[in-house]
């Protein structure tokens, strides 16, 4: 008979009111489950003790029994620790730490329920993309850290520290879960065991895996777990397991270009003997250099007042984004002079209000210079756009997504030949917005998301358009951007696409996006979206609107609502039986030149690998 380990799905826990959804999975003390709450209609998960190299379970009833009845009264005894760990954790109230709301008995075991929370682990980042920027992993360890020491100063300490036990939500906050093996302790004595303590091995100081009576726990024993987790995410690699070491084995170094304090940092968090680590969380990030997070970092918007992440690259103090990259993902030399916006301050709305004195630095000038030459400014007898706009900044305060403004104005929308019947002109009018220089790149969608959908992937993806992505993914990855930054990203609607697309108040009225030709229209996939083209750059400086890859829209599909929805900054957020998408700009794919026009509308209602898009910030008081 096959041994039943888990409850299935459907049943139904405390007469009714809770009911599993499925099964997540299974550690040593432990099943976990996502749950609902049947009358709230809420999504939770559920914890339910489970020793597995102990316990059984009725294959009919779900009841939980020990197999062995000299392990009944050690059973006992966990389960009741069980109980009364969870009932501890939830006087627990922090942000960076998984909120605990019920605890019961039932089936013959215990259980304890929790928020769900949506995202992915730090081990499924690190699986499905290798290692991480050390910035964004110092942004997270932070989180984590602030976390810690709340728990720290409570009198507990979580003794699982791992990547598999930190949750990254859809805002980018890391959150500290799995309290199974959390114990509590005082800064006296200690933590003294003579039960059953989680280890993982590479995570786990030498003194967690003897499990010998009278051990006694103190903050090292967890700070030693989180340098190893901080090694996890810099390197993409376990750490060798503390016996190993003790045996003398080394671990393998961090990459060359990880800073010194952060390489300082984890080789003193993971000292064998914990005397020598650090003694608490503060110490820990002072060796690190970073700033302890507030904790309404974890809700989603960066501060705007004191939090500031810095590494230890340089003596000043640096403000780090979660999206900053590896020193192999900058914008290319010759890529457009981008100002990042200081969260303190307004960004600008015209370009008229800066001038020279944003260029002090003459390597700035420099580029504006080259930009000027590159661009042209011309009138190439309408063959191309080679506009300029000088006011290009960086929301995201990486360098990685520069944006220009877009001056509000009314313009002519559609086509004014006859067969285009799905887009006949009309007079539309839209306020000012920021639009992207380029479409959202691999790279970029990929320090966010964690994951690369794209079914094009060179050597140098991340410098090439994301594609494939699902329409629900896209708005995930700009409720991230959004919660990372506290600006309020989107995807263009139609309206705000065509008229930037058209170059705005500074039209030359080009049938593509910069120029008359079609063979100056960008078909070729194989090129980054940052590659210098004259041809690909239309009045305002926005490149590859015309070709590349089709942009999604924020409107739904809906010929009726064209013409009638409106002739002030129109949108159509209803999305109809087929759930339609507007596309526009054509494709590398595109076999006929109105589809790479400036006016030509497409659907779709699937992803696509010749289907990305960009973004716009609307001028709303930044």
């Amino acid at each position: 008979m096959e041994e039943i380990i888990h409850l299935q799905d459907g049943t139904l826990l405390q007469g009714g009111k809770y009911k599993i959804v499925r099964f997540i999975g299974s550690g040593g003390f432990g099943c976990t489950y996502e749950a609902e709450h049947v009358l709230l209609r809420k999504h939770l998960a559920i914890k339910e003790f489970f020793v597995k190299d102990f316990c059984n379970r009725d294959q009919y009833s779900s009841h939980v029994f020990v197999g062995t009845q000299s392990k009944m009264p050690l059973m006992g005894k966990l389960r009741n620790k069980f109980i009364n760990e969870a009932r501890a954790l939830c006087n627990l109230q922090h942000p960076g730490i998984v909120k605990v709301s019920d605890v019961f008995e039932e089936n013959g075991t215990a259980y304890y329920v929790m928020d769900y929370i949506e995202g992915s682990s730090l081990q499924e980042m690190v699986k499905s993309r290798g290692r991480l920027p050390e910035q964004l992993a110092l942004k997270y360890i932070s989180q984590v850290a602030d976390a810690l020491k709340y728990v720290h100063a409570h009198g507990r300490l979580h003794l699982d520290i791992k990547p598999g036990n930190i949750m990254v939500d859809r805002n980018g906050n890391a959150i500290l879960i799995d309290f199974g093996a959390s114990k509590q302790y005082d800064e006296e004595n200690g933590e003294t065991t003579s039960t059953i303590i989680g280890q993982t091995p590479g995570y786990a100081p030498p003194e967690q895996l003897g499990n010998e009576k009278g051990t006694k726990f103190f903050p090292p024993t967890d700070i030693y777990a989180l340098g190893a987790t901080l090694y996890n995410l810099l390197t993409g690699k376990t750490p060798i397991e503390s016996a190993l070491l003790i045996a003398g084995e080394e671990l393998e170094p961090l990459p060359a270009a990880i800073s010194r304090s952060t390489r300082e940092a984890v080789l003193a968090a993971m000292q064998l003997n914990k005397n020598n680590r650090p003694q608490s969380v503060d110490e820990f990030l002072q060796l690190l250099k970073v700033s302890r997070p507030s904790q309404s970092q974890s809700t989603g918007r960066q501060q705007s007042d004191d939090t500031v992440y810095t590494s230890g690259r340089n003596d000043s103090e640096t403000k780090l984004d979660p999206t900053v990259l590896d020193e192999d993902r900058r914008v290319s030399p010759d890529g457009p002079p981008v100002r990042t916006v200081d969260e303190n301050k307004d960004a600008p709305k015209k370009k008229s209000k800066y001038g020279a004195a944003i260029f002090l630095i003459s390597a700035i000038v420099a580029c504006v210079i080259v930009l000027v030459f590159a661009f042209g400014g011309k009138d190439d007898g309408g063959q191309g756009g080679g506009g300029q706009n000088e006011d290009i900044v960086d929301f995201t305060g990486t360098g990685k997504y520069p944006m220009v403004y877009v001056e509000g104005g009314t313009f002519e929308m559609g086509a004014s030949v006859p067969e285009e019947d799905d887009c006949p002109r009309h007079t539309v009018t839209v306020g000012g917005f920021w639009i992207g220089l380029f479409e959202v790149d691999q790279g970029f969608f990929e320090d966010i998301m964690g994951y690369n959908p794209s079914m094009y992937q060179p050597a140098d993806y991340y410098n090439y358009p994301v594609e494939n992505v699902p329409f629900d993914e896209v708005e995930d990855f700009i409720e991230r951007l959004n919660g990372m930054t506290g600006r309020r990203f989107a995807l263009p609607t139609e309206a705000q696409w065509e008229y930037a697309a058209k170059g705005g108040n500074s039209s030359r009225h080009f049938i593509y996006s910069g120029t008359n030709n079609p063979n100056k229209v960008w078909f070729n996939r194989e090129y980054p979206v940052q590659t210098r083209q004259e041809y690909s750059v239309n009045e305002l400086g926005i490149y590859q609107m015309s070709g590349n890859v089709y942009e999604l829209c924020r409107d739904y599909y809906d010929k009726d609502f064209y013409l009638a929805g409106g002739s002030v900054d129109p949108v159509n957020l209803t999305p109809g039986r087929n759930k339609l998408r507007v596309v526009r700009g054509g494709s590398f794919y595109s076999d006929e030149t109105r589809e790479v026009s400036v006016y030509y509308r497409e659907a779709t209602n699937m992803e696509s690998d010749d289907v990305g898009f960009r973004l716009i910030v609307e001028d709303d008081g930044f």
